[in-house]
Parts: C-alpha cells; structure tokens; sequence
C-alpha cells in the first residue's frame, strides 16, 4: 500500500508568564499543552511505525493501527488543538516566534556539521598474519602476539570511531527532529518547505 499521511501539528508553545495573565488560566495552558504535545509525539509515532501497510516499519511491541483508524485519530487531535490556540490567543507563540526558531535551528544544524565532521571509521587493519620460513618458535610467538595486539588496537580504535559518529548522528537527528517539528506549527510555513525541498530535489535529479 503507498499512501502518504498527514503528519499531526506540533503544538504552539505557551509564551512566557507576565503579570497581566491570569495565573489559573496560564497553569491550565500549560497542562493542556503538555497533553497536546504528548498526543503530537503518539501521533509521529503511529505514522512512522505503527501502520499497517504504510510505515516504514512496524514496532511489533506496539499497537498496530489502520490507516482509518490514524486519520481520525489525527482529526481529533487537530480539533483539540484548534481549540487550544483559539482559546488562548495571545498567551502562545505567534507565526514570527515561530520562524525565527525555525532560522535559529537551521543556523544551529549548519554550525553543529561544521564543528562536528564525520568520523573516519577505518581504523587501518593489520596486514594478514603470515609465517616465515625457517622462523623459530619464539620469534613466531613475538609476531603472532604483536599481531593479534595490532588486531585488538585496530578493533578499539574502530568501536570508538563508530561510537563518536554515532553519538554525533544522535546530534543531528535530535535537530532535525526540533526542525521539523517547527515547520509542522503552521502550514503555510510547512507547504512553502515542502515546495522548497520538491524544487531542490527536481533540480537536482534534472541537473
């Protein structure tokens, strides 16, 4: 089955506390938009790994959902968030919030690839073992376990390159993930990204 879902709308976070907000009202924005951001993050987590037929894999430890059965859960989550920023209109972030995160999370996810390069993950293995005529036993003892330390050496030296790039990979998804989650908040702003990746993808593949 190849079909595209709609992604849930991160919610719009609750600005700042000031004085001239009602203190009630202020906690009880931010419960509910703690729930919705919950909501938001169970949502991501069905489409991309809950759906049968459609996402990209299945957690089988998870509830499997059908495509009908996502939607309306999507409905209903817009629904509430509707209301969410109807009802608290000027206390949440507003669109210009928003787009200065979004340019503050592509400056941080430039700067995080300058400083954080990938890592050379060949560690340089040993030449092959080989034996040597006439060799005597000891010599050949030495070598061997000259040998298998290079091999251990070689080992590590990779274990700790591939953990580095893994923790830096962590790094860049966890922005890409914020990023993405900015673009959501409207969709206007969503729809001119999309049609941003789309032309840069056609011009790329027609160069």
């Amino acid at each position: 089955m190849n079909k595209e879902l709609e992604e849930p709308q991160m919610p719009l976070r609750p600005i700042p506390y000031s004085e001239w907000m009602d203190k009630d009202a202020y906690d009880e924005m931010g419960r509910r938009y703690e729930s919705l951001l919950s909501e938001y993050r169970k949502l991501l987590s069905i489409k991309n790994s809950q759906i049968e037929g459609v996402s990209p894999s299945i957690d089988e430890d998870k509830e499997v959902y059908a495509v009908e059965e996502y939607e309306m859960l999507l409905r209903k989550y817009a629904t509430a968030r509707d209301k969410y920023n109807g009802k608290y209109d000027g206390m949440i972030e507003t669109k210009e919030m928003v787009r200065a995160n979004i340019k503050r999370l592509y400056d941080a996810i430039e700067k995080y690839g300058a400083i954080h390069p990938d890592v050379d993950l060949n560690a340089g293995d040993p030449a092959d073992f080989k034996e040597e005529p006439g060799e005597t036993s000891e010599s050949f003892k030495e070598r061997f376990r000259q040998h298998m330390d290079a091999v251990a050496n070689s080992a590590k030296q990779f274990s700790e390159a591939f953990a580095k790039q893994q923790e830096i990979n962590r790094g860049i998804v966890n922005l890409q993930k914020e990023l993405d989650g900015e673009i959501s908040k409207f969709a206007d702003i969503r729809d001119k990204v999309r049609a941003a990746q789309q032309a840069a993808f056609d011009a790329a593949i027609n160069d």
